[in-house]
């Protein structure tokens, strides 16, 4: 595994460097990252960036807005949270996350914080989270990235976010501000990020036999075509987030919220989308696929579906409560 500096606070460039090395830079290796980024709402692969920002505050206290590749739930970032990438070949099926928290909770012990693995992707100190980690796997390689809030602003995360009740209902929790909290608050001795950022490193470069390694002025230039043309385009963070749906249905599973949306015009299916802070096996899109252009009658629909195809994108959806959600 390597190790590659950076000291990019531009979200744009951070999650088109993360992409770079997770699937173009050859010949493909083990990557480790540890990066900051400028205030930043970061969205969840299959998130509608419209009900996810508060975009009135977004927009005037200049707040970055970006989609990431994987799924899970919409973040934000300050200079005062540190995230960190794992980028390695795909070597076991499914979501495993310990693996990879392992280094964090590990160096927070150090520090004499007590953090366990929380939830479905979550670590916790005192039961409020302080890291929330999300996966991607495409073409034989994972990434696995996570934040840690050590020291940012919550008022500011709480003004960008978008608070929707029903996401939490099973939670019993009152606010955004009740579930997150700082590392910078339990530390019985206290340290700035950087020289938290820097235990950390040495941690995992420890633990996983890391050398350094630098990025050639070859691939500079794909990074930052990749940062502008994806990362940097309204398409990316916005466009996959349409306006207007006929249908809708959200629903809060044990493996993530699911929020289908779907336009019917003249009696037949245009458009839909899934989207959520759920992981997916495959892409929503291949069941997006078999439905296009088909009328929006249960039968039809049903017979245009296999559970087994169900199943390759939400391993723990069942086929009959798919439709009872698209025909509620």
């Amino acid at each position: 595994m390597i190790l590659i500096e950076n000291f990019s606070n531009d979200p744009a460039y951070n999650l088109a460097l993360e992409e770079f090395l997770h699937l173009h830079r050859r010949p493909a290796c083990d990557v480790f990252l540890l990066w900051q980024n400028e205030p930043t709402v970061v969205i969840g692969r299959h998130q509608n960036t419209h009900d996810e920002i508060n975009r009135a505050y977004v927009e005037a206290a200049g707040v970055h807005v970006v989609r990431r590749n994987s799924g899970g739930g919409t973040v934000y970032h300050d200079l005062g949270n540190l995230n960190f990438s794992f980028l390695v070949d795909d070597r076991e099926s499914g979501f495993h996350f310990e693996r990879f928290t392992r280094p964090v909770i590990r160096t927070l012990a150090q520090l004499g914080v007590e953090a366990e693995n929380s939830g479905r992707n979550d670590i916790a100190v005192a039961g409020r989270k302080i890291s929330g980690n999300a996966q991607y796997r495409r073409n034989g390689r994972l990434l696995h990235h996570g934040t840690i809030l050590y020291d940012s602003n919550l008022e500011n995360l709480s003004k960008a976010l978008n608070y929707a009740p029903e996401k939490y209902v099973s939670r019993a929790v009152a606010s955004i501000r009740a579930r997150v909290t700082n590392v910078c608050e339990h530390l019985p001795k206290k340290i700035d990020i950087a020289a938290f950022r820097d235990l950390l490193a040495k941690n995992v470069i420890a633990e996983y036999d890391i050398r350094p390694d630098t990025l050639d002025d070859a691939e500079r230039r794909a990074i930052l075509k990749l940062r502008d043309e994806k990362y940097r385009s309204w398409d990316w963070n916005y466009g996959h987030s349409p306006p207007f749906w006929t249908h809708t249905g959200l629903r809060k599973f044990s493996w993530g919220t699911l929020d289908f949306r779907l336009e019917v015009r003249e009696g037949r299916v245009v458009s839909c989308a899934f989207y959520g802070d759920f992981f997916s096996a495959d892409d929503p899109q291949t069941l997006v696929g078999h439905i296009i252009g088909l009328p929006f009658d249960r039968g039809t629909i049903e017979n245009a579906l296999t559970e087994s195809e169900i199943h390759r994108v939400f391993p723990e959806l069942s086929k009959d409560l798919l439709l009872e959600m698209i025909f509620s």
